[in-house]
């Protein structure tokens, strides 16, 4: 039978194998995880105990491992106390400011009274038995007043319980060795991807990597067939720039990876990590390989650019937000909204390239230079000052558009539209002159 009783916050060790993030080597890239997954909240629950304290009623659950007692329920309830009793090396600086006032106004009572609190402590052979009762608490979806398992959590479970998961196996190797992800996405996607799209996806794409099953893809990985594609769809999931909707589109998987249609069936059926069966049909050769034209003076010309525009790289999580919602805007009503986000997607985007490109980003005053300057010194360094004549040629029509005083869509009227209480700009000019300066967009974000 498990002990109950008052264990003092030094000696509990967190889960370093904890379901909500991926595995961590030490207890402060624990707490890191567990903050970056979900931060709000986690400053929220670190917030109403700084208010009111720990509730004795309140048990965490404990695993003895030989010396140690391992959290095993309540890792973020314990990690928020250790914090605030300065009990890990989580500078002042990571923060919310409003924890850091409330940590400093700490009275002596409330620290005596919070250095200690009560667990349920089971010993290592009630080991199985201690994993099912936080089985039941999260795994299980039962409400006991803590945050439920997020699906990759759930997944990370399924798989220790012996099951398959495909698309976790997948995404694991995916952030272990990619390049195209940030630290801090790698971070967030542990503890909350949409894994059980990336589950359909595995189940569904096999062959077209020339795989004899859904279990060879994660093992085969990452010298398979499209590994290029097959990393820029698990990061547009992540994104959530592609969903079910999408994947379940006619021929999708063929157009995405740019592989002819052929009679290939990718599957009968399928199922998510939740057991729910889907229907997989057989992708059928399309009437017609060409698309519709669109106009440069119709607005879905620019959603069709937009659509196809597929930001790489580090640091560019608010770009591929700004791109999801330039993409829903409908241009012809809200021409003045989509230049605003146009806008911001310049500036992120020349910031973003310089640093990695060691462009300068400021004067020798330290003042930020005008965005028309920065772009114009981005092309030079892209083209090697004009020694790249291809792309000199590409980049010429966009450089000369947004730099010039006077173009619709320039920066000095982008800025105008900000400032000038009378410029406005139609919906047709968009359309018409987007076109023009998009490759320059491309190209800094490729």
């Amino acid at each position: 039978m498990p002990s109950i009783k008052a264990v003092s916050l030094e000696s509990l060790d967190l889960d370093l194998n904890n379901y909500r993030v991926t595995k961590q080597k030490s207890e402060i890239a624990e707490i890191k995880a567990l903050i970056s997954a979900k931060p709000d909240k986690f400053w929220a629950l670190m917030n109403s105990l700084l208010e009111d304290g720990y509730h004795s009623t309140e048990n965490i659950i404990v695993l003895k491992e030989g010396a140690k007692k391992i959290v095993k329920e309540g890792n973020r309830r314990v990690a928020s106390l250790k914090i605030i009793l300065g009990q890990t090396r989580i500078k002042k600086s990571e923060l919310p400011s409003h924890i850091n006032e409330k940590i400093k106004n700490l009275s002596e009572k409330w620290i005596s009274e919070n250095s200690k609190i009560p667990c349920v402590i089971y010993s290592d052979s009630e080991a199985l038995v201690c994993e099912k009762v936080v089985a039941l608490t999260h795994a299980k979806g039962v409400n006991a007043g803590r945050d439920t398992w997020s699906a990759i959590a759930r997944a990370r479970y399924d798989k220790d319980q012996g099951k398959a998961e495909l698309g976790l196996d997948l995404l694991e190797k995916f952030l272990a060795k990619s390049t195209i992800v940030s630290k801090d996405q790698k971070v967030r996607w542990g503890g909350d991807y949409p894994i059980t799209v990336l589950n359909e996806v595995v189940s569904k794409i096999y062959p077209l990597l020339g795989l004899d099953s859904a279990h060879d893809v994660s093992p085969r990985y990452p010298k398979i067939k499209c590994k290029a594609k097959v990393d820029l769809l698990i990061h547009q999931i992540g994104h959530k720039v592609i969903g079910f909707k999408d994947i379940r589109t006619e021929n999708f998987f063929y157009k995405f990876l740019e592989l002819p249609v052929s009679p290939i069936k990718l599957s009968g059926s399928g199922s998510s990590s939740s057991g729910e069966k889907y229907p997989v049909k057989a992708e059928p050769s399309p009437k017609s390989t060409s698309s519709v034209a669109l106009s440069n003076s119709d607005p879905n010309s620019v959603r069709a650019i937009l659509k196809k525009f597929k930001p790489m790289g580090d640091n560019r999580e608010k770009l591929v937000a700004l791109v999801n919602e330039a993409r829903a805007l409908n241009i012809a009503k809200h021409p003045h909204a989509f230049c605003f986000l146009l806008r911001s997607m310049f500036e992120i985007s020349a910031k973003v390239y310089a640093k990695e490109r060691r462009v300068k980003i400021t004067n020798s005053k330290g003042v930020d230079k005008p965005l028309a300057t920065l772009l114009r010194e981005i092309v030079e360094k892209m083209t090697k000052n004009k020694s790249d004549r291809e792309l000199t040629r590409t980049l010429h029509g966009p450089i000369t558009e947004i730099a010039k005083s006077e173009g619709l869509l320039s920066v000095t009227s982008l800025n105008q539209l900000v400032h000038n209480t009378r410029f406005s700009i139609a919906p047709s000019d968009i359309s018409r002159l987007f076109s023009n300066i998009f490759p320059l967009l491309e190209e800094m974000n490729k």
